[in-house]
């Protein structure tokens, strides 16, 4: 038996919700349900109940420390209970679905961080099941948060995160009697009470054309808000730092050097005032250490440490970003404006980097353009062939996202197989970056087809078993 198991790409373009371990329960509360009293525990070992802010707007917000969309929104959701505490608003985070270890440290890593109070839910994770928020709140999906007005009462539920400001929040306080200036709000998106809980996982993962035009809720033309790491001399080292130059950000993961593709790009076009920003992830400081000592220098490029440490779901690209997958690199113009980025390795991600530079206002050598124009056209080719005008562009002549895409997504092609019909063939990539076909890795053996995500905690949980399997049967 053979277990294949196929890594997605949390791409977090609007807030999303991420599936618990527990199937969606029917009863869920609505406006004007009475919000059941529950007891969480403090980060001082504290028992907190909701009946406890009774007279009060609460923002309850049920979330995990394996989440990405939900860590991610914590910068959002701090800046909104700043904003209007002094009007008696209370936030408390309940980590539900999770270890005791890691709520731990979730709290010493941010303690100083945000202001509002983060608790655990002594259900824990094996004890999801007869949680309260699973039986009587039927949480389905993290982040989800509960309003509750002064009389205890549901004013509203926002299902969903993801980085950058979101005011959704902002708007249920005002139903719930807060004094909230609507007027600076951008508009409140339409609710369609028809809309699916979950955003269907095509819906994340679905292949943009050109790959480089958005890098999780990044698009074409933003301007990429400051964000900071610790250099190989323990100084913050930011964003803002190389403005005025074209800088190329990666993010690489373990105790080994970038790939060797930065080191190229660097050496040809640091003449042209290209800063390369290598920024180490999911890694404990004491291996970043030991690797820096022994590399950074020979490198000639800026290298620095993520301080999320091994904690990625509290890192630099998912909090800035939404993206949780490694290697991941994007490049900001000297105006500081993104010019394109992608996630992943070998040969075509290369291009792709080069055309992101391009459009950053650096000329590319005769063998880099050369290598663009090849892609470039095949685009151009594909999206024709979708029937897309030939004159259509956008910025530096980027083609907008085709109509057509490659092949199929995988939940259009597997959501209707039946038993017996045959396994559609496909092509991933891996650990080392090169092509596989799925008819040649399953040849002649019984296979395990796995979808899963970095984000997902129940897919996380599941690995175990699947090793177990795998051992038992292989």
């Amino acid at each position: 038996m053979t277990a294949l198991l196929v890594a997605t790409v949390l791409r977090a373009e609007t807030p999303v919700s991420v599936p618990t371990s527990a199937q969606a329960v029917s009863g869920r509360l609505a406006t004007g349900d009475v919000a059941p009293d529950f007891a969480v525990v403090g980060p001082k070992g504290e028992a907190i109940h909701l009946a406890d802010f009774r007279g009060r707007v609460v923002v309850v917000d049920v979330s995990a420390t394996w989440c990405g969309p939900c860590q991610a929104a914590m910068p959002n959701n701090d800046r909104v209970f700043r904003k209007y505490a002094d009007q008696g608003v209370v936030l408390l985070g309940v980590t539900a679905d999770d270890a005791r270890a890691a709520y731990d440290g979730w709290v010493a890593r941010n303690a100083g961080k945000y202001a509002f109070t983060m608790a655990f839910d002594p259900a824990g994770r094996e004890g999801w099941s007869s949680s309260v928020f699973n039986t009587q709140y039927h949480v389905s999906g993290f982040p989800t948060m509960f309003v509750v007005g002064r009389d205890g009462k549901i004013v509203e539920t926002v299902g969903g995160g993801g980085p950058g400001e979101d005011y959704r929040l902002e708007y249920a306080l005002a139903r719930a009697g807060v004094k909230v200036d609507l007027a600076s709000l951008p508009p409140e998106p339409k609710r369609d009470l028809a809309a699916p809980k979950m955003i269907p996982m095509v819906g994340k993962t679905h292949a943009v054309t050109p790959p480089t035009v958005k890098f999780g809720t990044a698009k074409y033309g933003d301007v990429v808000a400051d964000f900071a790491a610790l250099g190989v001399d323990g100084r913050e080292v930011k964003l803002s730092s190389f403005k005025g130059k074209p800088v190329l950000v990666t993010f690489w993961t373990g105790a080994r050097a970038p790939g060797d593709d930065i080191a190229k790009l660097y050496a040809a076009y640091k003449d042209q005032g290209l800063a390369v920003w290598a920024i180490n992830v999911a890694t404990d400081r004491a291996e970043f250490d030991t690797w820096a000592k022994a590399h950074a220098a020979a490198l000639g490029y800026t290298v620095a440490w993520d301080p999320a440490g091994k904690a990625f779901m509290e890192s630099i690209p998912n909090l800035q970003f939404g993206v949780g997958m490694f290697p991941a690199t994007l490049v900001v113009n000297a105006e500081g404006a993104f010019s394109g980025g992608l996630i992943g390795m070998g040969p075509k991600v290369a291009v792709w980097v080069r055309e992101s530079l391009e459009r950053a206002g650096i000329k590319l050598d005769a063998t880099d353009a050369a290598a663009v124009k090849v892609a470039m056209d095949a685009l151009f080719a594909e999206a024709n062939a979708g029937g897309e005008p030939k004159a259509m562009t956008m910025g530096g002549g980027m083609l907008p996202a085709a109509k057509s895409a490659p092949r199929p997504a995988f939940r259009e092609v597997y959501g209707k197989l039946k038993a017996g019909d045959p396994v559609p063939d496909f092509t991933v990539i891996t650990p080392e970056g090169k092509e596989a076909k799925f008819s040649d890795y399953a040849k002649g053996k019984t296979v395990i087809l796995d979808f899963w995500a970095t984000w997902c905690g129940p897919c996380q949980k599941a690995m175990p078993h699947y090793q177990e399997l795998h051992q038992k049967y292989g």
